[in-house]
């Protein structure tokens, strides 16, 4: 069953697609060419029959346009026809696979589909946060830069530090909001490659011949291991349902330089450069420039020499 959030989400799009103006200017424009041939004819009638098929066709052509922009990444769009094709599959099999003793496969095609349906919602969630994400923070921003040389007033250094912590905290925030769209399209993954294990093992079973009444142990097994593993995925995406944060994220360990007001300065750190996900911070408190070893151990002499 579609969520009420998602549900919210088509409504909102199709209605921007019936309401885009290039739409109306056909559908108006078809409505003027049909006015004067209604009038030459000399029955309104004419018109209102222009005026209903002109509509059918408007709201028609929005439809078509709205399904086809739910999603609004590829990515995510690639993932649920991949689980869509898997589970039409999965369906077509079960119909040539009459198994009527078998308590566990009759369950089955039931917890696929509504698990189907729970990944579509986790996924249509994903992409919408994906997209917010992407508009946040996959804008071209100037970058703290690393000082050239090492500051000598003791507050700036202290400064350096708390905008070094900044940085930890904000890659730790990052980290945090894809994780959720990460389990989620691994989720997806998990439930195609399982359907596709499971679908060949029908396969097999349906085509060596056995008597179909009856049951066989290692069906059974793999019946119980790919309840196992759809279940374990219901659980996994139950925790990201309804919220843009997971419930449950991954510790990340403190900052060796956290800022503590009650400890005096430490030394800078020896660690040059942040990296998450093509995001590159210089360490603001490594000063010189790291992506230069010499010059930063020519600068070294120069203050050895001082």
């Amino acid at each position: 069953m579609i969520s009420e959030e998602i549900r919210k989400a088509d409504e909102r799009i199709f209605w921007r697609e019936f309401l885009r103006s290039s739409r109306i200017v056909l559908h108006l424009l078809f409505l003027l060419i049909c006015w004067p041939i209604a009038l030459a004819m000399g029955s309104p009638a004419y018109l209102l029959l222009a005026f209903g098929i002109s509509l059918a066709v408007h709201l028609n052509s929005a439809r078509k346009s709205a399904l086809s922009k739910r999603f609004i990444n590829s990515r995510f769009s690639t993932l649920w026809n991949g689980c869509r094709e898997r589970f039409e599959s999965f369906e077509e099999g079960t119909k040539k696979l009459r198994r009527a003793d078998i308590a566990q496969f009759q369950e089955l095609p039931e917890t696929i589909r509504g698990l189907a349906m729970t990944i579509y919602n986790a996924l249509r969630r994903a992409d919408i946060l994906f997209e917010e994400v992407l508009q946040s923070e996959g804008v071209d921003r100037i970058r703290p830069g690393v000082p050239m040389f090492k500051p000598t007033d003791p507050q700036a250094q202290e400064l350096y530090r708390i905008a070094e912590k900044n940085l930890g905290e904000y890659r730790s925030h990052y980290n945090e909001l894809m994780a959720g769209i990460q389990r989620t399209e691994a989720q997806a993954t998990v439930f195609m490659t399982t359907l596709d294990n499971l679908r060949v093992k029908m396969l097999g079973y349906r085509l060596v011949g056995k008597d179909p009444a009856m049951s066989s142990e290692e069906f059974l097994s793999v019946l119980a291991e790919a309840r196992a593993q759809l279940s374990a995925i219901d659980q996994a995406l139950d925790e990201l349902d309804l919220s843009h944060y997971p419930k449950t994220v991954a510790v990340i360990p403190p900052l060796p330089n956290s800022y503590d007001p009650n400890t005096p300065p430490e030394p800078p750190p020896s660690e040059a450069l942040y990296r998450d996900d093509g995001r590159n911070f210089g360490s603001l408190t490594n000063f010189g420039n790291p992506a230069d070893a010499e010059g930063e151990s020519e600068h070294r002499n120069v203050e050895g020499t001082l």
